[in-house]
């Protein structure tokens, strides 16, 4: 059994850890993320704001670990972030962390006007969706894991688009525009999408 097919064993049966425990480190929340998120369990009013932000920002992560490049990734991986962001500080405890080919997080903000083509994987949050359109722009023929928190982004181009439902946050996934520029995800990480689109 590799690593990643160990710890996707370990989302799926793991259980939702209570409220009544605060979340102190992005370590121990590393589960609550694959259940929470993966496992598309409730996330509730008491994960709001800080823990939820942590919360999306381990999406991230583990989004990194179970999606395919084309070719090696090497070091550093570059999680790119347009602006700045009140997912900063939770983006931060990535920082350092392994990803794939013993790469490691480095977070990475940007603007319109930079070049991305060192980025492995862009992040474009909630207070910046204005800028959807020129992101896609930018990042057209790229092979950069795209990554958006809202619902416009995937109908529109990104990859992976974080979206909260009926109290639930889930994920939605635009299979052709990851495969047109050489990217793949894992079977399990397709199966436990809210939605895959494949055209």
């Amino acid at each position: 059994m590799t690593h990643q097919q160990g710890e996707l064993h370990s989302i799926e049966g793991a259980k939702a850890t209570t409220c009544h425990r605060p979340v102190r480190r992005f370590g121990s929340l590393h589960l609550l993320i694959i259940v929470a998120s993966l496992a598309g369990l409730l996330v509730s009013s008491c994960l709001a704001d800080t823990a939820s932000r942590s919360v999306k920002a381990a999406y991230l992560y583990n989004f990194a670990l179970f999606t395919e490049w084309p070719e090696r990734i090497g070091a550093p991986f570059r999680l790119c972030v347009l602006g700045d962001s009140s997912m900063d500080e939770a983006l931060h405890r990535l920082e350092g962390k392994p990803v794939q080919q013993g790469a490691q997080v480095e977070i990475v903000h940007t603007e319109l006007d930079q070049d991305w083509s060192s980025c492995r994987m862009f992040f474009l949050d909630s207070e910046h969706q204005d800028n959807l359109s020129q992101a896609l722009h930018k990042l057209a023929s790229l092979p950069v894991l795209t990554v958006t928190d809202g619902e416009e982004g995937v109908p529109r181009g990104f990859m992976i688009g974080l979206a909260s439902r009926d109290n639930r946050l889930q994920f939605d996934i635009n299979l052709y525009a990851a495969r047109n520029v050489g990217l793949n995800f894992s079977a399990r990480l397709l199966k436990l999408a809210n939605d895959v689109a494949s055209r």
